[in-house]
């Protein structure tokens, strides 16, 4: 009897349709993106990251192809905003724009009016975080203080400020991350708990940060005059490249008893420092046995799913970000893979006797983003006359 091992991929199907939802931010004044002057609040000043570029280029780019330059912008969290904003109204940017779009805890811009607030997760934001609070809760601004903000390029401290010498040492903890990734929603239920996993691992026993896996060292120049000649990658690019091999599946055992076959198989998380899948309750880990015959069609195929299962207070479940974000009342079932966890799965088929079979096991991520689906709606455009 052969047996194959699959490799992990990643999931993830799309579909993107016409959506007409009026804009969380409709009647707001838009800035253009080329503006660079920053956003005062009493004395504090928070500047663009366009500022930044002006002495660190090489990073600036980097982070511009990251998911925190996309927090605000990126097409999945715009929609499930708008379906936040549908349900919740004006409570839905004090609930969603701490994390994706953080600058707004400092300047007040829940309307999204400011180009800084559209930069998503931006340099002047993180690199003035003294301090996190935790458990986090978005709807309070996510736990994190916030210092002294850094000056433009041109002005007379630049050096000192830019130098960031008070939090250089805080950057290299997992602690800064946590706020935005481990947080519980307004019912006290954790959904995001990444932080909370890193921190119960051997990788926080041993020093290993967010940042070893997730900001690696890349080439590229921390300044653009005297800067160091490797930086951290800003982009915390999470690719098939780098997900590879962090979560295995190897078919241990196969045994034959008439038309019986028994299949084992060991999934291990080998290098995550979280739990796989981490973070939003959207996603699962699946591991798929499949029996094939000798011409490679498949005869019989099982499933076992890996996630955190959370319901509403009615007990249903609930299957998208949002709504865990919104309604989750209770984690009810989490079967998640550990960090450093190996499980073996037993399966079980049935196939006819001397059949010259195959067994086939593979890992993917799936996932269930928001995304925008055509709908017909009803806009009133005057009051129903009555007789």
């Amino acid at each position: 009897m052969g047996i194959k091992t699959g490799f992990p991929a990643l999931i993830i199907t799309v579909l993107f349709a016409a959506l007409f939802f009026p804009h969380p931010a409709a009647g707001r004044t838009k800035l253009s993106h080329a503006k660079t002057a920053g956003v005062k609040k009493g004395n504090a000043a928070i500047l663009p990251a366009q500022e930044c570029s002006k002495c660190h280029s090489d990073i600036f780019r980097n982070w511009k192809q990251s998911r925190h330059a996309a927090a605000y912008e990126n097409p999945v969290f715009q929609t499930a905003y708008r379906k936040t904003w549908l349900e919740e109204g004006l409570a839905a940017a004090r609930l969603c724009l701490p994390c994706h779009a953080p600058t707004v805890t400092i300047t007040g811009d829940y309307t999204a009016a400011e180009v800084i607030t559209r930069e998503g997760v931006t340099c002047n934001f993180c690199h003035g975080v003294t301090a996190v609070e935790m458990p986090a809760v978005p709807a309070k601004g996510s736990g994190y203080s916030h210092g002294r903000d850094k000056q433009p390029a041109s002005a007379a401290a630049a050096n000192e400020m830019n130098q960031n010498k008070n939090h250089g040492a805080y950057f290299t903890e997992a602690r800064p991350c946590a706020g935005c990734h481990d947080f519980e929603n307004r019912h006290k239920v954790p959904i995001g708990t990444t932080w909370s996993e890193w921190r119960a691992s051997s990788s926080a026993t041993a020093g290993d940060h967010c940042q070893k896996c997730h900001m690696p060292l890349i080439a590229g120049r921390t300044a653009n005059k005297d800067g160091r000649d490797e930086m951290h990658d800003h982009s915390l690019a999470t690719t098939l490249e780098s997900m590879s091999g962090a979560v295995t599946a190897e078919i241990a055992d196969i045994t034959v008893s008439g038309n019986a076959v028994t299949a084992s198989i060991t999934i291990r998380n080998v290098k995550a420092g979280h739990f796989v899948p981490t973070g939003s309750p959207a996603r699962s880990l699946v591991l798929e046995i499949r029996l094939m015959n000798a011409a490679g069609n498949v005869l019989e195929t099982q499933k076992r799913i890996y996630r955190k299962t959370v319901t509403d207070r009615n007990g249903n479940e609930i299957t998208s970000f949002d709504g865990a974000f919104l309604h989750a009342a209770a984690v009810t079932a989490d079967n998640r893979i550990g960090p450093g966890e190996s499980r073996t799965e037993t399966v079980l088929f049935r196939t006819s006797p001397g059949e010259n079979a195959t067994v086939a096991a593979e890992l993917y991520l799936l996932t269930t983003p928001a995304v925008a689906q055509r709908e017909e709606m009803k806009i009133p455009l005057s009051t129903p006359g009555i007789n």
